[in-house]
């Protein structure tokens, strides 16, 4: 995955970066633990030859770079913020598919459905982090929680981590059919 800090203005004006899905990406850097559910496409080499936003939009995926990128920081505020972006993001591309599906072609079906698989095993893998994290009561405020308490919202959310996982399993062949079709 490519670092945050490699991105630069001059790669923003000439359209390296093309939308809210590049920082939906990009958001969690490095953060990606291999598996065998992951794409078999690197994702950013798909956006060569993607269609490119405007320079407005383009500057403003950056500038997002900036401001939430790992120097901001990981307070719950850039959290929160980080949260509302992708939001944003996933409504937009939701919007898309429900209003525009006929102005993308198979191949923007294959970068989406390659984006959205990247993005789902970046859901997965927060969620079990933060499973884990609920186990161990590391967050604030955590050790006073009932163990009842506890072991119920980690069961919650490691089998909503397993069902994430299982919904990369399906985009991985998925992605795969629209790759093979745009040979």
């Amino acid at each position: 995955m490519r670092d945050r800090a490699a991105v630069s203005p001059s790669i923003v004006r000439e359209g390296g970066h093309h939308s809210v899905a590049v920082f939906l990406a990009v958001l969690g850097g490095k953060m990606l633990k291999p598996t065998a559910y992951l794409p078999e496409v690197d994702w950013h080499t798909l956006l060569n030859s993607a269609p490119k936003p405007s320079i407005e939009v383009q500057a403003a995926v950056y500038r997002l770079n900036e401001l939430l990128g790992k120097d901001a920081g990981f307070d719950a505020a850039n959290t929160v913020a980080a949260t509302e972006v992708t939001l944003i993001g996933v409504e937009r591309i939701a919007d898309a598919m429900a209003h525009a599906a006929p102005s993308h072609d198979l191949t923007e079906l294959a970068r989406l459905v390659c984006g959205l698989h990247l993005v789902q095993a970046h859901l997965t893998q927060t969620i079990l982090r933060i499973a884990d994290h609920v186990s161990d009561q590391t967050f604030s405020g955590a050790t006073g929680m009932p163990a009842e308490a506890v072991d119920s919202l980690t069961q919650a959310l490691r089998s909503a981590g397993a069902n994430g996982a299982t919904l990369c399993w399906h985009l991985k062949p998925a992605h795969k059919v629209l790759r093979d079709l745009n040979k």
